[in-house]
């Protein structure tokens, strides 16, 4: 029994057409026919298959491995800017180095930087084709030949897909050195620790590297900074070095003051600077660093000027501290309240202080034989005598600008004044003022003058008496001999019972025909009890003409006269006695 293929009836045997749906039916033989003919086709088809498989793999595997076309595909993705297509072709010659697609980006960029670098990297390319059209494939050593880029090359390095050879472009790793201005230093690349040598330029050697951009840091250190310096390193020709330029440099440093505390950026260093020049560093030299020195005082913590070097040489200058400021002028005030004259040799010319002027903020403070000292400017403002008259002044304002060392006295806790010199400098900022009573000045200097007049008289006593008594026996001779009347400067004017007894001596001498001259005359001694009136023993001797008995005689006396210590210096007052020690007739 058997059913039709189409709708599933019986059928019998020896129909050719199904009773139910019409389908014909087909005989076994033709069947049979039929499934060899299908197998058949099944065989070809599935050979051809595989021939257009293999073939299509050979194709592809003999495109993917062919040189011309990779250098072709090396090239358009240089132009294109395609790291990520160039990365798939490159490789490193050491096996150490991995090669990244940054690798791929720098080779571009450094392609793409120049007019140079592109027709070197063409001129390679062109040269490493003419080799794949020859067959050939050097080493890597003889292909650098004639280039200049040799830390590129494009060559065979094995086989792709069993059968064929595989290209790819091949980059080398090459010593990458930079240089520095500062030698104690450590050094990072991209980050990472290098070690470094010293060739025989100076050179800094880190290692050999891929070509490719790299980020250099160079680390300083030392008491006075922690300082980083980095650059960006075009590591893509032989003999290019990067420059790591720190702006430091060691200085010279001094300070106004011995031991001083050296501060950098607000921190105590630890090391003490003085007037003798220390070296320190290195230190920032751009201005960004700040050092000040710090002392202590009587006064408390002395802190200079804030210095940010830029030059060698830094010296250290203190401030004037408030309360030494008040210190100074209180007493400068306390010194000046009756300050002395200015005496000039031929004219009583006198000048009292009115004001004077204290640029505290350009104050020096430094040590004087261990002591604390200031310097400061001063302008002074005078009232000045210019009249020629004794009797009356004619004051005047003057200026003075001099330069006061003041000296602090730990003991009696005062400022004292060690010199003065004159000083025309320019003069900043506020000054302290001190003002003084001028009229009051001029009362007191007058006195003052006087005073000092007399003084000098008295430490000269011997000298001035002397003279005194010479002028006053030659002139008491003269008004005897010729009439003149000198000798009456050497009186006192008080002295009007003296002067007169002169007078009538002189008389007496005239109507006797007397006449005198001097031998000899010697100031034997001298005293005093109150430093105005001196008592003065004298001895003298005259050749003495009697007209009236034309006689001649030498003769000697000690003589007791009292003297007045004016302000014109000394004058004769009374001639207390007088005793004749000896005559012999001539």
């Amino acid at each position: 029994m058997s059913f039709c293929n189409n709708c599933g009836e019986k059928r019998t045997a020896g129909e050719t057409q199904c009773a139910n749906c019409g389908k014909e039916v087909q005989s076994s033989s033709a069947k049979a026919r039929s499934k060899a003919t299908k197998k058949q086709k099944v065989i070809l088809f599935s050979s051809a298959a595989s021939v257009l498989v293999l073939g299509g793999l050979y194709f592809t595997g003999s495109t993917l491995a062919d040189g011309s076309r990779t250098l072709n595909h090396v090239q358009k993705a240089i132009l294109e800017e395609d790291s990520e297509t160039l990365y798939t072709y490159m490789s490193s010659s050491d096996p150490v180095k991995e090669v990244t697609e940054k690798h791929a980006e720098d080779i571009i960029s450094f392609y793409h930087s120049s007019s140079y670098t592109q027709k070197d990297m063409d001129e390679y390319f062109s040269y490493r084709a003419d080799l794949l059209r020859t067959g050939d494939n050097p080493i890597f050593a003889e292909e650098n030949q004639g280039t200049e880029i040799p830390w590129v090359s494009f060559e065979k390095s094995g086989s792709k897909y069993l059968f064929f050879d595989n290209y790819d472009l091949v980059i080398n790793s090459f010593p990458l050195y930079v240089t520095s201005n500062q030698n104690d230093i450590s050094f990072q690349v991209d980050g990472e620790t290098v070690s470094h040598d010293v060739d025989g330029m100076g050179y800094f050697y880190l290692g050999d590297f891929l070509p490719g951009v790299y980020e250099v840091t160079a680390s300083l250190e030392s008491d006075f900074l922690d300082l980083d310096v980095s650059s960006t390193h075009q590591h893509l020709q032989e003999g290019n070095t990067s420059e790591l330029l720190f702006d430091v440099d060691e200085i010279e440093v001094t300070s106004s003051m011995e031991n001083t505390a050296l501060f950098v950026d607000g921190e105590d260093s630890g090391m003490t600077v003085g007037t003798s020049s220390v070296t320190i560093g290195p230190v920032l030299m751009n201005g960004e660093m700040e050092l000040h020195a710090e002392k202590e005082s009587p006064f408390g913590t002395l802190q200079s000027d804030v210095i940010s070097p830029e030059s060698w040489d830094v010296h250290f200058e203190f401030l004037l501290e408030e309360e030494m400021k008040e210190t100074i002028v209180n007493d400068m005030q306390n010194m000046f309240e009756n300050p002395d004259f200015l005496y000039e040799g031929y004219s009583n010319s006198l000048r009292v202080l009115e004001e004077m002027e204290w640029f505290t903020e350009m104050a020096e403070v430094y040590e004087f034989e261990g002591k604390l000292a200031v310097s400061i400017p001063v302008t002074e403002h005078w009232q000045h005598n210019v009249s020629w008259n004794d009797e009356e002044l004619d004051m005047r304002p003057a200026e003075e600008n001099r330069r006061y060392t003041l000296v602090y006295q730990e003991d009696n806790e005062e400022w004292e004044i060690d010199a003065y010199t004159s000083d025309y400098g320019e003069r900043t900022g506020l000054p302290e003022t001190l003002t003084f009573d001028a009229d009051s000045q001029v009362e007191n200097a007058i006195e003052q003058q006087k005073e000092n007049t007399l003084e000098a008289y008295r430490e000269n006593a011997d000298s001035n008496l002397d003279s005194l008594f010479r002028n006053f026996i030659h002139g008491s001779l003269n008004l005897s001999n010729s009439g003149n009347e000198g000798v009456f400067d050497y009186i006192d004017e008080d002295a009007e019972e003296y002067r007169d007894s002169i007078i009538e001596y002189t008389e007496y001498l005239e109507d006797k025909e007397i006449s005198r001259t001097l031998s000899n005359y010697e100031v034997d001694s001298y005293d005093t009890s109150d430093d105005e009136f001196y008592t003065v023993n004298t001895v003298e001797e005259y050749r003495i003409y009697y007209g009236e008995s034309d006689e001649t005689k030498m003769k000697e006396y000690e003589s007791t006269y009292r003297v007045r210590l004016t302000e014109d210096g000394f004058k004769v007052t009374e001639l207390e006695e007088t005793n004749e020690i000896n005559s012999e007739d001539l």
